[in-house]
């Protein structure tokens, strides 16, 4: 929650903040290449759990493919940043 609260202070209004990362699930298997520690992840998160970190900063989460996700103040962000402006 820190860094989203680092990152909240330089948001626009209308900003969107675009991140990458792997998404585990209730499946994922615990020697999946992307949890070895040369990959540097000291946390692995879910589509639920990014959710409600958004929510309680009052953010919403929305997942762009498999790897590109984005956090946004308000609902429509998105579609004026894709059409630009």
């Amino acid at each position: 929650d820190k860094t989203l609260k680092d990152v909240k202070k330089y948001l626009h209004s209308d900003g969107v903040f675009l991140f990458s990362t792997r998404l585990a699930d209730k499946n994922t298997d615990i020697f999946w290449w992307y949890l070895g520690a040369r990959q540097g992840h000291i946390n692995i998160q879910s589509e639920k759990s990014l959710k409600i970190i958004a929510k309680r900063n009052g953010l919403e989460f929305l997942s762009i493919n498999e790897n590109v996700h984005l956090m946004q103040r308000k609902k429509d962000n998105i579609h004026k940043v894709l059409n630009n402006g």
